[in-house]
């Protein structure tokens, strides 16, 4: 029966994350502009300053050919343009993880300071990124010279089909002028866009003070400076440690945390401490209400999970979690250490965040950009939008009844679910 439950686990997992989610795990490749997958006809502008700076030569990388005076390789607004853009048309779902600019390498003198980004998934309907809890538009810092490319990454994903580059500011007497690429992957229409690497804010502050309690503590190492990266620091003239520590050197020791709410955990990562040594081996404990504790268990044993900890007191040691836990409290269960006087650590937590993408409507888009459905009045968010995946979408598997093939999908694995159940347990 050992050999059967082996076999069965690993397939009811498969099963079970086939009804949620997709995590794409590498969803940071480049989209198209300086590959040139993505076509000319796909990159537009509010306007050019010339047949030299087209928009779609405004591709990363892109250089004048010696000798060659057709282009200046590089995109550049109308200087009466008032509110430039740079458009890309992706032509099908996509998510965006990173974008990259350049200024234009020659002439020299001409690049954009500042930009901020909008996206749309029909063409009509434009919508400005914000980074997540604030009201205004994000603005990114771009060039301060010709050449060197400027990488930032998005805090929450966009999952548009078109995306708009506006220049806000550029170099004193330049002009605006782009070279850019984008970074991501193609979206699943039938499936949610998850990353499943979202720190939960224990290191930031997002978790409160009051959300960090323990078993116990020393002196004034309290659980919430048990923070990853923490450090000890003077404030005010008073002392604030950079780890938490027990007061007794024992087993049956733990750091809480309390996430707020219930979230889908991916995983933890732990710190030691210069002052006090670091944990060599820790359990975790999660439960949704304080009352019910449940430990983490070994994907394939069974058994309850022991994770490697720290080998020294700066080294951040993170584990991807098997199997995502549905939960709202967590605790590190230190089980050995290394220690000269207490048992000490610092934490992080992480979380499956997942996005809505664009609408699912029967609509079809045109390649200029226009739609032969509106789509006003649906009270539906174009993309963007973190959610968390609610209890009912799993037990009442509620499904999109316009994502037939979604559903055939899922029916299938679970005849194979069936099929590989029946067979081993035979």
């Amino acid at each position: 029966m050992t050999s059967t439950k082996r076999w069965i686990l690993p397939v009811a997992w498969l099963f079970s994350m086939a009804s949620f989610g997709t995590c794409f795990s590498d969803c940071t490749s480049p989209l198209g502009m300086t590959s040139r997958a993505i076509k000319d006809h796909q990159i537009t502008a509010s306007s050019t300053f010339s047949d030299f700076t087209k928009p779609q030569e405004g591709r990363l990388r892109n250089q004048r050919i010696p000798g060659q005076f057709s282009t200046f390789a590089g995109w550049c607004a109308d200087d009466n343009d008032a509110s430039p853009y740079l458009q890309i048309d992706f032509q099908q779902e996509t998510v965006v993880r990173e974008l990259a600019t350049q200024g234009l390498e020659e002439p020299s003198g001409n690049w954009v300071t500042e930009y901020a980004l909008n996206y749309s998934c029909d063409g009509a309907t434009w919508t400005a990124y914000k980074d997540e809890g604030d009201d205004k538009q994000k603005v990114f810092k771009a060039n301060t010279d010709d050449s060197t490319i400027v990488k930032v990454h998005l805090k929450l994903p966009v999952i548009a089909r078109m995306i708009r580059f506006r220049p806000l500011k550029k170099r004193n007497h330049g002009m605006a002028c782009m070279r850019v690429e984008m970074y991501g992957c193609k979206s699943n229409p039938d499936k949610q866009f998850s990353d499943c690497s979202v720190a939960v804010g224990v290191e930031n502050g997002q978790i409160a003070n009051a959300q960090m309690t323990s078993s116990s503590h020393s002196q004034s190492h309290f659980p919430y400076y048990g923070r990853l990266n923490n450090k000890n620091k003077v404030v005010d003239g008073n002392v604030s440690w950079g780890a938490w520590c027990t007061n007794e050197v024992r087993n049956k020791q733990y750091l809480q945390v309390d996430l707020g709410n219930t979230r889908s955990i991916s995983g933890v990562a732990i710190q030691g401490y210069a002052k006090g040594g670091w944990v060599t081996k820790f359990m975790l404990q999660y439960s949704l209400n304080l009352k019910e504790w449940n430990l983490y268990k070994d994907f394939n044993s069974s058994k309850n999970m022991v994770f490697d900890g720290s080998w020294d007191a700066e080294t951040i040691i993170k584990h991807d979690l098997n199997v995502n836990v549905q939960t709202r409290y967590v605790r590190f269960i230190p089980t050995a250490w290394k220690t000269s006087g207490n048992i000490c650590m610092r934490v992080e937590v992480y979380q499956c965040i997942y996005y809505k993408g664009c609408p699912r409507l029967p609509t079809t888009i045109q390649p200029t950009g226009t739609i032969t459905s509106s789509l006003s009045n649906t009270g539906i968010s174009p993309t963007g939008e973190p959610t968390l995946q609610s209890t009912q979408d799993k037990n009442n598997n509620v499904r999109n009844s316009n994502s037939l093939g979604s559903i055939i999908q899922v029916e299938f694995l679970a005849f194979c679910f069936c099929f590989l159940c029946c067979y081993f347990i035979r």
